[in-house]
């Protein structure tokens, strides 16, 4: 049973509107800011429509898609913004402390920026993310990356 008091197999979704009046609540229960890419136990991502930005809290190793063919995957439970304008392409990656401190990000396509190798044989660009230890830990990690 999915409704009713105990659900089981469900999903929702919220948002949080700091300083937001009724007409503003009621204009983004009609056009939510956001649309939501993937919302299940694995992965948990949004887009902000127009401003080529793409979140996600991965769970568990994924895919999810930047918009249009591009993808990114994850290969270990991480935090990730994308953000996209032109052939430019920023990711800022975080891991919570306690968890592994290796990442590699996987993205369909050919992308340079450092860090970043090419694999032609599958045709996929991939980034070692290099965390910091220490009291740095959990700290959040860019890199900008271009596409020729």
């Amino acid at each position: 049973n999915s409704t009713g008091s105990a659900p089981a197999g469900a999903s929702y979704a919220y948002m949080i509107l700091p300083g937001a009046g009724a007409a503003d609540l009621d204009r983004a229960a009609r056009r939510p800011p956001v649309d939501i890419v993937q919302n299940d136990t694995t992965l948990q991502a949004v887009r902000i429509p127009g401003a080529g930005v793409t979140q996600a809290v991965f769970y568990a190793p994924g895919t999810v898609s930047l918009g249009g063919e591009t993808t990114l995957r994850a290969d270990a439970p991480c935090l990730v913004i994308a953000r996209r304008s032109g052939k430019s392409l920023s990711l800022t990656a975080a891991v919570p402390p306690e968890l592994a401190q290796e990442l590699t990000l996987t993205l369909k396509g050919r992308y340079t920026g450092a860090g970043v190798s090419y694999d032609a044989q599958s045709g996929t660009s991939a980034w070692k993310v290099p965390f910091s230890g220490g009291m740095y830990a959990g700290s959040s990690v860019t890199v900008e990356l271009s596409a020729p």
